[in-house]
């Protein structure tokens, strides 16, 4: 089943013909609910798939054939580091959700469609990184060449949206990772989001009630 996520969604991200279509690519996959099926039927297995992968930006960069050291200080110091916690936070999740003791899944703080905002924008990062994950293991499965431009795409999505889903994870009760790449201050405290979240419903149910009440609906 991964080889088939990695040849159905993975390799058309290898097949943009510029920065933008390579964005507009990733972003219709986001947006896939075929695609996003399967996300969720591999989320289980990503983890340990990925651990195995060579995921850095410097390795991305060598089947490029090129340096993307620019690249990379554009987007992080330390791009290995973050990968690294990233497939890290990601095996600690899944096995917490998946043990007999764990939460279930359908009461993890992300489960169910009615999502605050700031948790959906973080989901959104990591359907990025994984579908992002899916078109370096076609690289490096196939032996194949990419252009320079196409590396420095994938390694800086990669890179920027597995920091930011990491700040999701590193906020998730039983899942460990290094304050110093994601500090206490950018972790998500759930229950202050949930309840800013049900005021926001709450205000926007009276106001609609008063709309329909003036037009004497």
């Amino acid at each position: 089943m991964i080889e088939f996520a990695a040849s159905r969604f993975g390799d058309p991200l290898l097949h943009a013909t510029s920065v933008d279509d390579f964005d507009d690519r990733l972003d219709a996959l986001t947006d896939s609910p075929e695609a996003l099926y399967c996300t969720e039927l591999l989320a289980p297995h990503m983890p340990l798939v990925q651990a195995s992968l060579p995921m850095s930006a410097p390795l991305l960069a060598a089947a490029a054939g090129h340096n993307l050291e620019d690249t990379q200080g554009q987007v992080s110091k330390d791009p290995q580091r973050i990968l690294e916690a990233w497939l890290d936070a990601q095996r600690q999740a899944a096995q917490l959700m998946w043990s007999t003791d764990g939460t279930p899944v359908s009461e993890a703080p992300f489960a169910g469609t009615d999502l605050p905002i700031e948790i959906e924008k973080l989901i959104f990062h990591g359907l990025r990184a994984n579908f992002c994950g899916l078109a370096i293991e076609q690289v490096f499965s196939a032996g194949r060449l990419i252009p320079a431009w196409l590396a420095g795409a994938l390694a800086d999505r990669l890179v920027v949206s597995a920091r930011q889903h990491l700040r999701l994870l590193a906020s998730l009760p039983g899942v460990s990772v290094d304050e110093a790449i994601v500090p206490e201050t950018e972790r998500l405290d759930f229950a202050a989001i949930e309840a800013h979240h049900q005021r926001a419903k709450a205000a926007s149910q009276r106001s609609y009630e008063r709309a329909r009440a003036r037009l004497g609906l």
